[in-house]
């Protein structure tokens, strides 16, 4: 019932089983970028180059042509340099000479794109195009800057396109892999990355890509063995080892991910992502310490990035220092007001508290974005009862639009009297081991609530009992059970 958000790369949340609302970082190297993609240029001409400007050159055609091929050069040194105004205005300076040459073009709308001005070099590349409609590249590279805006359907027209003019081009193939996979399709990225790995198979980025897609699929081993050939392709990349991690994550061999995090920081010192997922382990792991030193390390590296933040709060309330995770998650919404994680998180932080006004106000918020959110629904009707508040009609409002057979429907069913405690414990044999101890966990938790409320305070202790004897120290209902038996004790003494 627990939850997990995925943030930063925003693929797909793995599902509702973890304590509170983490937020774990997928691979790439900025906003939305997954997949390796490969930008392409017009190198330079087979022409010889001058090796600087001559006044001896006749004052002609050709003089013009050879200063405009020496600006172009100049151009792609500033660009391979990371020095963008630079080739800019090198460029800028040739197409005045040759203001028919669409290589120009290409290569300025490359500059533009690495400026992040992608309008800018989407109106280069359509001048490229309107000179050379043939201009297989232009078309890639144009592909590109539309899927970084988000317009993957023309991104794949323009990938068609460029592969109509050069049919065995491995990255136009790999470029459309891209655009196919965020778009979801992710049977035609992987049918992309075949093709690429044909005409390449030595190709690593095409193998990644492909584990990737299969990830997506639930095909883990098939995701593993395309990550393990990239990596000893180029075991240099760290986003290889960073992505690796995820699936090992997502089979639930922890160690081999904490592993491949630490070989990717090893690579990357200030691989901030690495460290925030590689805290999100060793806080699955109870290991709270070293989970906030990494979530620290995080927050150093990209201030920024709310992810971190709310992560160590996590991780401070795993030790119950629920008034430094609330300051961290304070810090996160400051970050991100968007960010329902953080609200959520704050509530159940001051519900443990026993500040359940300020939990229900938290809660509240949550829902306002996600109304579906049957967890954060239970929860504020419990705040409100607790502070002496009717919440059940509340909770009745969410739950008429809500499925109330599955779990944990029953839990909502049992607060709003159609469903006795004997009721909910059958429920709890339902599933596997593993998700009978996780439901065991909640019911007893749930039920201890129930009695609470009613009075029954030595039958809500032992409830609290039961369910700290699943161990499930990941789920806020462990947590909440902890608080709640701790309270009860030093009540009665």
């Amino acid at each position: 019932m627990g939850r997990v958000l995925l943030a930063l790369c925003r693929i797909r949340p793995f599902g509702r089983k973890a304590f509170w609302l983490l937020l774990f970082v997928f691979c790439g190297t900025g906003p939305d970028r997954v997949f390796v993609n490969a930008w392409s240029v017009e190198t330079r001409s087979t022409a010889p180059r001058s090796p600087g400007l001559s006044p001896k050159f006749p004052r002609g055609s050709d003089f013009l042509r050879e200063l405009a091929e020496e600006l172009n050069h100049r151009g792609l040194d500033y660009a391979e340099k990371g020095l963008y105004d630079e080739a800019i205005e090198n460029y800028k300076q040739a197409i005045k000479l040759k203001p028919d040459d669409p290589v120009l073009y290409n290569n300025r709308g490359f500059a533009h794109y690495r400026k992040g001005l992608h309008d800018l070099a989407i109106e280069d590349f359509n001048a490229a195009l309107r000179l050379n409609p043939n201009f297989s590249l232009a078309y890639k590279n144009r592909g590109i800057v539309l899927t970084d805006k988000g317009q993957y359907a023309l991104a794949i027209a323009d990938f068609d396109a460029a592969l109509r003019f050069q049919p065995d081009d491995p990255l136009a193939f790999m470029n459309r892999a891209f655009a196919h996979y965020k778009k979801g399709f992710h049977d035609q990225a992987i049918e992309d990355c075949n093709a690429a790995l044909r005409l390449n198979p030595r190709l690593a980025q095409a193998y990644f890509n492909r584990g990737l897609a299969y990830a997506e699929k639930h095909l883990y081993d098939l995701a593993l063995e395309d990550h393990n050939r990239a990596v000893r392709l180029q075991p240099e990349m760290a986003v290889f080892y960073f992505s690796r991690a995820l699936v090992f994550e997502r089979k639930a061999e922890y160690d081999r991910a904490i592993k491949d995090y630490d070989r990717a920081i090893e690579l990357k010192p200030d691989y901030a992502d690495a460290y925030n997922n590689r805290g999100y382990i060793y806080y699955t792991k109870a290991l709270y310490d070293w989970a906030i030193e990494d979530f620290t390390i995080a927050v150093h590296l990209n201030p920024n990035a709310p992810a971190p933040y709310n992560n160590r709060g996590v991780a401070y309330a795993g030790k119950g220092l629920f008034e430094r995770a609330i300051a961290d998650y304070d810090k996160a919404a400051a970050l991100d007001p968007k960010l329902t994680a953080s609200y959520t998180n704050r509530a159940n932080a001051n519900f443990y508290l026993g500040d359940f006004k300020a939990a229900a106000r938290d809660y509240e918020r949550g829902l306002r974005t996600d109304p579906s959110d049957i967890v954060s629904a239970i929860w504020l009707y419990l705040a409100r009862e607790r502070s002496g508040k009717d919440g059940a009609k509340e909770l009745a409002g969410f739950a008429s639009n809500l499925g109330l057979e599955r779990w944990p429907g029953p839990i909502v069913s049992l607060f709003l009297g159609k469903a006795a405690p004997e009721q909910i414990l059958k429920h709890i044999e339902e599933g596997d081991r593993r998700v009978k101890r996780e439901r065991e966990c909640e019911a007893f938790f749930y039920i201890g609530q129930y009695q609470l409320l009613r009075g029954k305070r030595e039958e809500a202790l032992r409830l609290f009992r039961k369910a700290l004897e699943t161990e499930q120290n990941n789920f806020i209902e462990f947590t909440g059970s902890k608080v709640e038996l701790n309270r009860l004790v030093t009540n009665r003494q």
